[in-house]
């Protein structure tokens, strides 16, 4: 048993590997599945729970590597031109101003991400991370805790959130998830704001926990050195800052629990939440949209809700056909059998940061969903079928007289029995095939083929 985890709720979850609960083997106070034989590992405390066990934090380690030898040569390179005689005197002074915040940087990186988590910097192997994906997210971490522009910032996507959340739902007697929680401030800010049983902060990125938890849970501050690579009239460029929790309460931080988990894959149970927050998230989690909806379906309870809020800036290499439009998405959500409460779209400004002149403004998508109270999906006839688009909603029972004499056919009719979803099919045939086969595409194929035309017929 891990003494000092920080752990959330038993209740709310699972193994993120085969799915078992707390009664089926999974076992969080220890970090481990008895059922699937995987072993997890916490950071600072920090449950650190991924379908590929440890070899996640492995990623990680080899990842932390070349991130603070790039940081190295950076200062060691920066003080060798220090050296230079033709340096006119302001540039001397900058320069020797860069060093000395990179330097406070570096060594806080060091002590919060090396020095009191037990984390190994390796060389980069084939499993490393782009090194931005540590270093590339400090502007949030100043946005969050420090800039004064920031809290404004941070106060209207509380505004956003809070015109959209129910009052029913605003009476503590809830969980609450929220989805990309990063570096932890809004998501806070809602806690305070709602007092619910438990939030449940999840994010992928250690780092951007790690400081979250430093800050809220254990109430300290740390300072990082801000430096702005372009030249701007006005502004220096170069800031030492303090970081810290505004408004640190030590009881309500109790209730508030940081995971690191990948959403593709969360150890976040059936019907477990109330309230569910997607801050800046949907369009950048890694995933499709309809996966990413059809798992909060899942994971909200009957009668619980879905607060969005973010643009849709998706990444590369997100093909084309899957960067779907706000009424794609809405019509997602209906076919889910979720309903569509209220929306709003804002052009609002990002990251601005003191030392800077440059705006930038993104177009926010605001919108609530409810899950039904009932929890019973009342499917109704579209073209495409709605459960070949939204795979998590039951196949309707289908009656063939005849079927191709083929295994995978087979397996895949005996199991659609007006409860089970072309998910859980898949789910059902995927270890005959290899990992890199889409089995959720497979079952698909088979049906629209084999068996979904003859029912027609």
């Amino acid at each position: 048993m891990y003494k000092d985890l920080i752990s959330p709720p038993d209740l709310l979850m699972c193994c993120p590997a085969c799915k078992a609960s707390v009664y089926e083997g999974f076992e969080l106070g220890n970090l481990q599945c008895s059922r699937c034989n995987t072993d997890f590992f916490s950071i600072d405390n920090i449950p650190c729970l991924f379908a590929n066990g440890k070899q996640q934090k492995h990623a990680w380690e080899s990842t932390l590597g070349p991130m603070f030898d790039q940081w190295r040569t950076t200062i060691e390179q920066n003080t060798q031109d220090l050296k230079r005689r033709d340096l006119i005197s302001a540039l001397r002074g900058r320069l020797a101003t860069m060093i000395q915040l990179d330097k406070t940087t570096y060594n806080t990186f060091q002590d919060l991400i090396v020095n009191k988590t037990g984390l190994t910097m390796r060389p980069a192997d084939q499993n490393s991370l782009d090194s931005e994906f540590f270093s590339g997210y400090q502007s949030l971490l100043f946005r969050d805790w420090c800039w004064e522009e920031g809290r404004q910032e941070n106060n209207d996507a509380l505004q956003r959130l809070l015109a959209n959340i129910e009052e029913p739902l605003n009476n503590g007697e809830i969980n609450v998830l929220i989805l990309g929680s990063g570096a932890g401030r809004l998501g806070w800010d809602l806690h305070c704001t709602l007092k619910p049983q438990a939030t449940v902060a999840l994010d992928y990125n250690p780092i951007l926990s790690i400081f979250a938890k430093r800050l809220i849970r254990d109430g300290e501050s740390v300072r990082l050195g801000d430096t702005r690579p372009y030249p701007q009239s006005g502004q220096i460029g170069l800031q030492d800052y303090e970081l810290k929790c505004s408004n640190p309460d030590k009881d309500l931080a109790k209730s508030w629990y940081p995971l690191a988990a990948d959403v593709t894959s969360a150890p976040l149970n059936k019907n477990s939440f109330d309230l569910i927050i997607s801050p800046w998230f949907v369009d950048v989690c890694g995933q499709e949209m309809r996966d990413t909806i059809a798992q909060i379906d899942t994971w909200l309870k009957p009668g619980g809700q879905w607060v969005n809020s973010g643009p849709l800036l998706y990444m590369d290499p997100m093909p084309y056909v899957l960067r779907y439009t706000f009424e794609e998405i809405k019509e997602f959500i209906a076919l889910s059998g979720m309903e569509f409460q209220d929306e709003r779209h804002d052009l609002v400004t990002y990251l601005k940061a003191p030392n800077d002149n440059r705006i930038t403004q993104e177009e926010v998508w605001t919108f609530s969903v409810r899950k039904p109270k009932d929890n019973q999906y009342k499917g109704e006839h579209h073209e495409p079928p709605d459960w070949m688009v939204m795979t998590h909603i039951p196949v309707p029972e289908i009656k063939l007289e005849e079927l191709p004499d083929h295994p995978i056919i087979i397996e895949t009719y005996k199991n659609i029995n007006g409860k089970n979803s072309i998910n859980y099919i898949a789910s059902v045939i995927e270890d005959t095939f290899s990992p890199e086969c889409d089995c959720v595409e497979l079952v698909i194929g088979l049906i629209d083929e084999y068996i979904f035309p003859r029912e027609k017929n």
